[in-house]
């Protein structure tokens, strides 16, 4: 039995292996394995390295493994499609990395996390020192001073704006779940221009800095995590709710 200091030393070590799984993660789904495994086979079949890709490389077949020993794929050994005397590793999805594919009920993730982990938001971290001992604001220092709406506007033909359709999606889903209600997607012009019709959604672009559109209920989806307690208080200001019910940051 490990004793408290081998534990402990065990958990540190995989904390330094953590962010090891997401970059496995991030380029799987690049390379849309998660999609092809669906489409191919769906929740329940397997598939070999040659059936997700002709000439696959062996780093593929690591990547996968490492997805497996978090459970997040599943695997087993099945014979050899080239030979009856060998076995060969053959993967499937799970309950979790069905939603890094788009399964049948429309549900996935991997358009935020590629967001999450795009290049331009990691180098972010880098800076997070200097903004300790300086001041200031991570993503900002790592980009000459624009904030992250401002990178986003100015490079919106070259990113990948995961994160909007992430946001669609929740939307989406929300409005399919009680099709009686109805509402407005608020957010900045450039994103609203891009972001696609759903029923009984009225797309408006504008500053909420300046001014918010009214409502019975309010739902803010990944705001004031952004903005520090002077600009927070000022964004719940313009907040114009007719019965508060509730105002509720998620996430």
């Amino acid at each position: 039995m490990a004793s408290q200091n081998e534990e402990a030393f065990l958990k540190a070590m995989a904390i330094i292996s953590a962010g090891t799984v997401q970059r496995v993660l991030t380029t799987l789904c690049e390379l849309k394995v998660f999609d092809i495994i669906m489409q191919k086979v769906g929740l329940h079949g397997y598939l070999s390295l040659d059936e997700i890709a002709s000439n696959a490389s062996s780093m593929l077949d690591r990547m996968l493994c490492l997805l497996a020993s978090h459970s997040i794929v599943k695997w087993k050994l099945e014979k050899s499609t080239t030979s009856n005397d060998l076995l060969t590793r053959t993967y499937g999805l799970t309950q979790i990395s069905k939603y890094y594919g788009q399964d049948q009920s429309g549900h996935f993730v991997a358009p935020f996390h590629l967001f999450s982990y795009h290049k331009q938001i990691q180098i972010s971290w880098h800076s997070l020192k200097d903004t300790i001992l300086e001041g200031g604001i991570p993503f900002n220092k790592a980009h000459e001073g624009l904030n992250i709406f401002e990178y986003l506007e100015k490079n919106k033909g070259n990113e990948r704006g995961g994160g909007c359709r992430w946001w669609t999606w929740c939307n989406f889903k929300l409005y399919s779940m009680y099709p009686h209600l109805k509402g407005i997607n608020f957010d900045l012009p450039h994103v609203v221009q891009n972001a696609p019709a759903l029923p009984g959604v009225t797309q408006i672009g504008g500053d909420i800095f300046k001014s918010v559109p009214g409502g019975e209920a309010i739902l803010l989806q990944r705001i004031l995590h952004d903005w520090n307690n002077e600009d927070s208080v000022k964004i719940l200001k313009k907040l114009n709710v007719t019965k508060l019910y509730h105002i509720q940051e998620r996430w």
